[in-house]
């Protein structure tokens, strides 16, 4: 809704425009389905309603952000990226999100 959230830009492969999603079926709830990114076979996330937030209709801001966790590389759909920011924390570790 009116949150934004913050990703380490390190753990970011790709920021992509929003392509086919395939449904599959008896997935959880937030799983929209996979779609193939470059000849990769992604499962696509809806933070939405892993948050329990009511899906938006997709428009040219949604984005999809690749990352890996665990060793495998999944999509979070997203409504929109912002920016890219870097924070400064006091002990001089500097992070870009």
């Amino acid at each position: 809704n009116e949150g934004e959230y913050g990703l380490d830009v390190a753990q970011v492969n790709a920021i992509e425009t929003l392509t086919s999603v395939v449904p599959v079926p008896n997935a959880a709830n937030h799983i929209l389905g996979i779609m193939n990114l470059r000849g990769e076979v992604l499962p696509v996330f809806s933070l939405r309603t892993k948050f329990g937030l009511q899906e938006v209709p997709v428009n040219e801001q949604t984005k999809i952000i690749v990352t890996k966790s665990n060793g495998v590389t999944i999509a979070f759909k997203v409504d929109e990226v912002k920016e890219i920011i870097r924070i400064e924390f006091k002990n001089n570790y500097n992070i870009e999100i």
